[in-house]
C-alpha cells in the first residue's frame, strides 16, 4: 500500500459520501463556504491527523491512522431555531452509518476506527456547532472519519 497520501484517503472518501446521496455538493480541497446557496446540504472533507499506528505496525511496515473531518452544513437560514433540519439531520445520519458499516473507500487494507481502538482516536464522533458565512450562521456537524490503512510505510533495516 506503499505511495498512499491523505489526499488518496479524503478523496476516497468524498467520493463516498457523494454516492450515498444525501448531499449536494461534496468538497474535499476546502470549506464549502461559498460554494452554494439555496438550501442545499454541503460537505467538505479535509484532513485532520496522520500518524503511525503502533499496534497495528509489523516488523518491517508501519500502519497509518488517517483521521479526517467531514464537515456537514445546510447552507440556508433554517428552523426551528436551532437550525437542525430534517435534511440536515439525515444526511449527517446517513454519513455515520456508512462509517459504521465500514463505508467502502476503494483503498484496499483500510477500515474505519469506529471505536477509537487507534492510538489517540475517539472514534466516529460528530459535533454539532454553527459555520460562519457571509449570510449568517449556518448550522453544521463535524463528523471525525479516523481510517486505518494497514502496511502503508515500510520500515529501515
Amino acid at each position: 500500500m506503499a505511495g498512499i497520501t491523505h489526499d488518496n484517503v479524503i478523496g476516497s472518501l468524498a467520493t463516498a459520501v457523494k454516492r450515498l446521496g444525501v448531499v449536494d455538493l461534496v468538497k474535499w480541497d476546502g470549506t464549502p463556504t461559498g460554494q452554494t446557496t439555496g438550501g442545499n446540504i454541503v460537505a467538505a472533507v479535509f484532513p485532520t491527523t496522520w500518524a503511525p499506528y503502533p499496534g497495528r505496525s509489523g516488523l518491517n511496515v508501519t500502519s497509518i491512522i488517517a483521521t479526517s473531518t467531514i464537515e456537514v452544513v445546510h447552507m440556508a437560514a433554517t428552523t426551528p431555531l436551532d437550525g437542525v433540519t430534517a435534511r440536515l439531520q439525515t444526511a449527517v445520519s446517513a454519513i455515520i452509518a456508512a462509517l459504521n458499516a465500514n463505508i467502502d473507500l476503494d483503498l484496499t487494507g483500510t477500515h474505519v476506527d469506529i471505536i477509537g481502538e487507534a492510538p489517540g482516536s475517539n472514534g466516529v464522533t460528530a459535533n454539532w456547532g454553527w459555520l460562519p458565512l457571509e449570510d449568517g450562521n449556518m448550522r453544521a456537524c463535524d463528523i471525525t472519519a479516523p481510517i486505518i490503512l494497514d502496511d502503508v510505510y515500510p520500515q529501515g533495516l
